[in-house]
């Protein structure tokens, strides 16, 4: 069976998401036009513009050649060795940058968020399948303005 480029997971979907914004963002912290930066990677405009956008239709090569260009594989090359975590392997060997204080205070973040869409994704299931649970929240919620205060 052939591959396709369709993801169905949201999580997988946020990271790419999240990965063609951070490859964006550094492009920019860089001064790189896409112009420049596509000659650099030796990619079109267009895959570019997809891998920014964080489309899952580029070749995971595209994304790697970006990321030569920018300078950012390292990251890649620390996940596929699979020795040690990613984070904690940057914090021992870079302790007291301030670029990598920052980038570990994001992952973290990004890292929530990814949770957090992985819960409501959950919960977005549990009431297709049972209906009667959104009104079970709504009365939970309802019974809690009742009893508390507003800022609680």
């Amino acid at each position: 069976m052939p591959g396709t480029s369709e993801i169905t997971s949201t999580v997988d979907q946020q990271l790419l998401l999240q990965l063609g914004a951070r490859l964006k963002r550094v492009r920019l912290q860089q001064g790189l036009t896409t112009i420049q930066m596509a000659e650099r990677a030796g990619l079109s405009r267009m895959t570019l513009r997809s891998i920014e956008a964080g489309e899952p239709t580029p070749t995971i090569g595209s994304y790697v050649r970006v990321m030569q260009a920018l300078g950012v594989s390292q990251d890649l090359a620390l996940l596929a060795s699979g020795t040690e975590s990613v984070s904690k392997r940057r914090q021992g060997a870079l302790l007291g940058s301030k670029k990598l204080l920052i980038s570990v205070s994001h992952a973290r973040h990004e890292l929530q968020d990814l949770q957090s869409l992985v819960l409501h994704q959950e919960a977005v299931r549990l009431v297709k399948q049972d209906p009667a649970l959104l009104q079970r929240a709504i009365d939970t919620l309802n019974r809690w303005r009742a009893t508390t205060s507003s800022h609680s």
